[in-house]
Order: structure tokens, then C-alpha cells, then sequence
């Protein structure tokens, strides 16, 4: 199997040489620049690295230039970004740009390591969202043949016709990985505003000092940074649909922002003094319980009116079994590295029970890595995650729910411990938001600080 190939580019020699060696003892075949031009001179004589791991401020052409090169030459190579934290315009540019990780200096040799092989595992088994999207780029909205055909799915599309035939706010639930954000894309492909592309924001990928610049703008001079004038999203969304996912997560001070666009469609940049008028529709989505959240005084009662006009709750898998066996086809023939790999009747029925909490995304990263794994033309029972196999063998010794909820809670509180209790940071190695996180912790009475019982777990309150 060939080594994967890791470029680093970093001016400061002596992190340049840190990174070299942690990434070369994980296995990789890293090659090192010590400036942009460099870099950019060794893809014109056919450097064509994995991974490219790229700081933001460089000599010869910055972080940004490199990543708009490698998108143009390189598309399949991941791009994991650094930066300080000063350097606010160019990190939005970079996420414009579709950075893979951002990284905020300083940071360990470790967390790059651990991003960079994070990375890898996406280029290899295929990035969900960015397919997703190809698909419906390419001019169809049959949700049936990405999402299923059964009459939860048939549903979801009769909600998505209608709601295209209007221009009013949506506001889309259900848990995490049940494809939200393909319904988004749905409702605007069957809008009149199609002929846009519609621009996505994660509410809770953003760090809080940068959300209001990425939404509205700024001028030069607002902030440490902001060396230029910038148009926010909204502004590039004029005409079209701005889809804000993760809305629960969008802080109190922006939501009123967001209902005065949502109730004036008028815009002020940060540091502005003149208003601009904006057409843009929203559809927001969340994986939280939004009346909670404003009864908890975690989001604003007017905002949750505004934004769900149009409401549609995405099931989960578990209420749409059925369109599992067809996931696990397209799935497999998405990762498949040869044709004619199909699954034992063992591991499609151990597949088909699964309660699969992690909904289709997990549906589809354990396909992938199942069907990138194997050596043989079928996937076995035994090819398929130890978590996989386990809960299929214990579901006729007791309870599925029991043993879940204490594997989840044991999940958590390992996360917990490794990051010596910082919840930002356990929500973030868990793929969940800090709300989200403090609910699971409610929910299995995790304390909010670590209470040692001698055997290494935490005391419940």
C-alpha cells in the first residue's frame, strides 16, 4: 500500500521540523516547504501531496493562494489550515474556500497529526456532504433514489415541493446524520431562486468573535485583522437561499441581528453606518429541541417563530428501516474498490437491526469502512466494527437500549477524561454541539466537573 504523501508548509523552522518528525513517525511521507512559492513550484513539477498542511501567513504567496491552487490542481487533496488567531481575514477566506480543519496556533504537533489523519480517512472513504451535493448539482431533486424510497421519504419530498413553491423561512429538525442538509439543497433546487447557488454556513463550526463578520461583514479598521472591507454571506446569498445549519448554536447577540434581517431583509456590516437591503430566504436547520432551548432562555422565542414558517422533522433511520438495504447499496457502490462486492446474509441482517444512532452518516461510514476494509469479494459478519458485531450479539442476552445508554455514557466520560473535562473540546471529538453534549451529560448524570469514586469513573450527582 503506497505511504500517503504529507506536504507542510511552515516559515518557522524550528515548528517545521516538530511537525516533520511527529508526522514522519506516524508513517507518512511528509516533504517540507519553507515558503509558498516553494510549494507552489514543486506542484508545477508534479507535487501531488495527500495532505497538505498549509499556515496562513507565509512568504512568497500566502495560505490562501496555495489552497485556491490546490483546489484547481489538486481537488482530491485535503488542506488542513493554521493560523493566528489575528488573522481573521484570511481565515474566513480559507473557509470560504472549503478548508478541510482550521487549526488556531498554537497548536501541538499531535492535534496536526491527529487532523491530518483524520483527513486522510475522508479522502479515502469520500466526503458525505460534499456527494450529497454533486448530486443534486447535477439538476435532480429525486430524493427517493439518495434517501430511500419508503413513505417517510416520500413525505419529505411532498414537503419539499411545496416548500419550494413559496419563499418563506424553513426550519428543519431531527437528529444528527438523518441528511438535513440534502432537504435544504432539495427545497432550494425547487425554488425559483435555483438558478443561485445556495451558500451553507455551520453555525457551530464558526468560532463566536468571527460569526457576525462571516454573516453580515465588516469594514477595514473594525477589528485587529480586518485589513479590508469583506461582504458577509448574506451578502453573497442576495437572490438566493442562506441555509444556517446547527442554528441552535448561533449565539444570543447574533440572533438579534438575525431577526432584524428576517424582519427588514436590511444588512449592516460590523463598523458600517449605512443599512443594505438583502433578498435572501433562510432555511435553518438544528439537531436540538428549539422550544427547550427557549424555554431555557438559550434561544429567542421570536426568532423560533420567524424561522419555522415551514417546519419538517427528518426521521430518524430507525423509523425508516426500510430504506436501509437500499443506503447500503448506494454505499457500496460508492467505497467498493472492486465490482461485484456484496454483503453476507449475516452481516445485511446485523446491518438491517442496528438502531444506528449516528442515522445515515453512521450507516455510511461503517459501509465505507467495511467495503474499504475487506480482502475478499464479500463482506462478512466478522468485517464489520467491533461495536457493530457486539450489539448484534447482545441484543438476544438483554437489553439493545441498556447496553447502548451505558456505552454511550462510557464513550463520553472517556472523552471527558481525555481533555481533562473542557466540554468545547469534548463536543468537538464527539461531532456534537456543546448544548447537545450537556444534555447527554444530564441525561446519564455526568457532573459538569470530575468526582473521582476511586475507580476512575464519576460519581453520579
Amino acid at each position: 500500500m503506497r505511504i500517503p504523501r504529507i506536504a507542510v508548509v511552515e516559515d518557522d523552522p524550528i515548528l517545521l521540523d516538530i511537525l516533520s518528525g511527529t508526522l514522519t513517525d506516524r508513517g507518512f511521507d511528509v516533504a517540507i516547504f519553507r515558503d509558498g512559492e516553494s510549494f507552489l513550484n514543486a506542484i508545477d513539477a508534479g507535487e501531488t501531496p495527500d495532505v497538505a498542511v498549509l499556515d496562513i501567513v507565509l512568504p512568497g504567496a500566502d495560505g490562501v493562494t496555495l489552497l485556491k491552487r490546490l483546489r484547481e490542481d489538486i481537488p482530491a487533496c485535503r488542506v488542513v489550515m493554521m493560523t493566528a488567531f489575528s488573522s481573521m481575514d484570511t481565515m474566513l477566506d480559507s473557509l470560504r474556500q472549503g478548508a478541510v480543519e482550521f487549526l488556531l496556533k498554537p497548536v501541538t504537533a499531535g492535534e496536526v497529526a491527529d487532523a491530518v489523519e483524520q483527513s486522510l480517512w475522508k479522502r479515502r472513504s469520500g466526503d458525505r456532504v460534499s456527494e450529497a451535493v454533486a448530486e443534486f448539482e447535477v439538476g435532480t431533486t429525486d430524493l427517493q433514489r439518495v434517501m430511500g424510497a419508503s413513505e417517510a421519504v416520500k413525505d419529505i419530498e411532498t414537503f419539499v415541493l411545496k416548500a419550494g413553491r413559496v419563499d418563506v423561512p424553513v426550519l428543519i429538525t431531527g437528529e444528527t446524520g438523518t441528511g438535513k442538509e440534502i432537504v435544504a439543497r432539495a427545497i432550494h433546487d425547487s425554488s425559483s431562486r435555483s438558478k443561485h447557488a445556495m451558500i451553507n454556513l455551520n453555525c457551530g463550526a464558526i468560532p463566536e468573535p468571527l460569526i457576525e463578520s462571516e454573516l453580515f461583514g465588516h469594514v477595514r479598521g473594525t477589528f485587529t485583522g480586518a485589513v479590508s472591507d469583506r461582504p458577509g454571506l448574506f451578502e453573497e446569498a442576495d437572490g438566493s437561499t442562506l441555509f444556517l445549519d446547527e442554528i441552535g448554536d448561533l449565539p444570543l447577540a447574533s440572533q438579534v441581528k438575525l431577526l432584524r434581517v428576517l424582519q427588514e431583509g436590511m444588512i449592516r456590516r460590523l463598523g458600517g453606518r449605512s443599512d443594505q437591503k438583502v433578498d435572501v430566504r433562510i432555511i435553518a436547520a438544528t439537531n436540538l429541541d428549539l422550544e427547550s432551548e427557549v424555554a431555557a432562555g438559550a434561544f429567542r422565542k421570536d426568532l423560533f417563530y420567524r424561522l419555522s414558517v415551514l417546519r419538517l422533522r427528518v426521521p430518524t433511520l430507525r423509523e425508516r428501516r426500510e430504506d436501509i438495504p437500499h443506503l447500503i447499496s448506494r454505499f457500496m457502490t460508492t467505497y467498493s474498490r472492486r465490482e461485484g462486492v456484496v454483503l453476507s446474509k449475516r452481516a445485511l441482517k446485523a446491518l438491517s437491526a442496528y438502531p444506528w444512532p449516528g442515522n445515515v452518516r453512521e450507516l455510511e461510514n461503517e459501509v465505507a469502512r467495511a467495503a474499504t476494509l475487506t480482502e475478499g469479494e464479500r463482506i462478512e459478519f466478522s468485517d464489520l466494527s467491533e461495536e457493530m458485531r457486539t450489539t448484534s450479539q447482545l441484543r438476544g442476552a438483554g437489553s439493545l437500549k441498556v447496553a447502548l445508554e451505558n456505552k454511550e455514557r462510557q464513550i463520553i466520560v472517556a472523552s471527558l477524561q481525555r481533555t481533562e473535562w473542557n466540554k468545547t473540546e469534548t463536543a468537538r471529538i464527539l461531532g456534537m454541539s456543546r448544548q447537545n453534549l450537556y444534555q447527554r451529560m444530564k441525561h446519564h448524570g455526568i457532573p459538569l466537573t470530575p468526582l473521582t469514586n476511586g475507580g476512575g469513573d464519576v460519581k453520579k450527582r
